[in-house]
């Protein structure tokens, strides 16, 4: 994208055609394919596919692409801008294709845990959003170049994927983890042992697809709302929102507002709410609640519509202060995290043991069908400030 989105033309020409349309073009790339991920996990693949192949092949070719892309930051592209966009949004669909995989199968690994785990899992998705932002504000800081800041970024992308991976491979030997993912499997389960460890087992006959919706269907609708709700102005909105003294000099109000509110404070947020959701699991056993609860986070996309976005051309802007806007990011980012934990907390309970890596997988699928509706809205969000 920096290639396509930054680097100018040689000989002085203007910036590229695809300056004005990259954005959307990536958006259109990553929303196609990835948000089908639970699918991928819930139905007939996990039969044929182990979960080693899964989890570590999508791995493999994410971390390869990664490396592939980190090598294009220092390449000067502008002599063939259309076989690059070709490979920028091939790589882009593939990657989150193989995200897809990983994630339908991470959920449904955890779903075999205790809500501990699953908290830990949640909480680590959080976390990557922290660490994310604290890497753009220690960008801005040192004042790196957009070369350096993209390269910085794809290199130590390559190293957590690395590490990721060979976490994966050491935890899936340990006898804490075969516990959980064997031991669960009903006796009449066929079972496959592989002299490396690797497990495989086929899904019991009796698992049904349109018992286990029937059970899960309000939580797999609550997650659906808080995502396609949180999508929807975050991070379209939020990230056009100013301060109120922006313009006055100060460093804070010029160049780290946006960054620090906008993703750290949100991705605290968010983590905090995963956290506490692990600890109260409330409302346990009320899942009407629970979908209630998400319904009402809705109030959150014209609160953040009428703060200081700019620039706008039709609504008015009636929420100024900066103060206000925190505290409004800090409980949208909360209940974003609560909620979204919570439910993948609660599924688990509530069907039987050999579905629960399919009901956790479908819940990522209400996850992922969420993100994919909320993403296209939010462009018509910022059409409409």
């Amino acid at each position: 994208m920096y290639s396509i989105n930054r680097r100018p033309l040689l000989g002085g020409a203007s910036d590229s055609e695809f300056e004005d349309d990259i954005e959307t073009e990536v958006d259109d790339s990553n929303i196609s394919i990835p948000d089908e991920k639970p699918f991928l996990k819930s139905y007939e693949p996990q039969d044929k596919i182990s979960l080693t192949v899964r989890m570590v092949g999508s791995q493999c070719t994410i971390l390869l692409l990664f490396i592939m892309t980190t090598t294009f930051v220092e390449v000067n592209t502008d002599k063939w801008q259309n076989q690059f966009l070709i490979i920028t949004l091939a790589t882009v669909a593939v990657v989150n294709a193989a995200s897809a995989i990983f994630g339908g199968s991470l959920m449904g690994i955890v779903g075999k845990f205790s809500p501990k785990y699953i908290t830990a899992m949640s909480g680590g998705q959080a976390l990557g959003g922290i660490f994310t932002a604290l890497a753009e504000v220690c960008s801005l800081w040192i004042g790196a170049s957009p070369a350096l800041s993209g390269l910085m970024y794809f290199i130590i992308g390559d190293i957590v994927l690395l590490l990721s991976l060979i976490a994966y491979i050491i935890l899936e030997r340990a006898p804490f983890f075969k516990h959980h993912i064997i031991e669960k499997v009903p006796d009449r389960a066929k079972s496959d042992y592989s002299i490396n460890g690797e497990v495989s087992f086929s899904t019991d006959s009796n698992v049904s697809y349109t018992r286990i919706i029937k059970r899960i269907w309000h939580y797999g609708i609550s997650i659906f709302l808080v995502f396609f709700i949180t999508l929807a102005v975050y991070p379209a909105i939020t990230v056009l929102v100013e301060s109120q003294y922006k313009g006055k000099g100060h460093a804070w109000n010029d160049i780290y507002f946006v960054p620090v509110v906008t993703y750290l404070i949100f991705g605290l947020g968010d983590y905090a709410g995963r956290v506490l959701s692990g600890i109260f699991q409330w409302p346990k056993g009320n899942p009407w609640l629970v979908m209630f609860m998400s319904v009402a986070r809705s109030v959150f996309i014209p609160v953040i519509m009428f703060c200081n976005a700019q620039p706008r051309h039709h609504l008015p802007v009636y929420i100024h202060n900066d103060i206000y806007y925190i505290l409004i990011t800090v409980m949208f980012a909360i209940t974003n995290g609560y909620l979204c934990n919570l439910t993948f907390i609660l599924v688990p309970t509530i069907v039987d043991s050999q579905e629960k890596e399919v009901a956790s997988a479908m819940m990522g699928a209400f996850l992922g069908i969420g993100l994919a509706s909320g993403a296209p809205l939010s462009l018509y969000m910022v059409k409409a400030l």
